[in-house]
Order: structure tokens, then sequence, then C-alpha cells
């Protein structure tokens, strides 16, 4: 098993220019995001403000590191207006 943490670089910048709401819509893609990058037997979690967890069951470390990695970059690059949101 493996356990992945994650957060939205510099939220708090995004609810501060945009207000509450964007940064809502903000969080509810990037969870959508984790959900989808991850199997049906997989855990993703929401563990405080812009914070993940995800429990990926029967992965190594190096499936986790690339499990993570395409999960960044799909964050990072959607093609779309929400490009600015970064994922550590």
């Amino acid at each position: 098993m493996s356990n992945l943490l994650c957060d939205i670089d510099h939220f708090k910048r995004i609810n501060d220019k945009y207000g509450h709401f964007q940064g809502d819509l903000v969080i509810q893609y990037v969870a959508g995001v984790l959900q989808d990058q991850v199997r049906r037997d997989d855990i993703v979690a929401r563990t405080g403000g812009e914070e993940f967890a995800l429990l990926l069951s029967d992965v190594g470390q190096q499936q986790a590191q690339l499990i993570a990695e395409r999960t960044r970059q799909t964050i990072i690059n959607p093609g779309d207006v929400s490009s600015r949101v970064k994922l550590a």
C-alpha cells in the first residue's frame, strides 16, 4: 500500500484573489482529477482545506511516484483557465 499526500500550491492566493466560490470550484476540480487517476478500490480523501490523501492498495513506491507525477501533470496542464493551479 502507498499513501500520497498533496496540497494545492498557493491556494490562499486563489481564495483571496478570486473568492471562496472559485476556491471551492478549484478544490472540486482537483478532487475530481484525483479520483479519476486512481482505481475503484483506492481511496481519495480531503484531509484539510486544500490537502488530500490518496491510499493506493497493492502499489509500490515506483508506481506511486508515476501516479503522483501523472496526476500532477493532469492538474497543471488541463488546457483551460484552471492551468494556474499547481499541486505539491
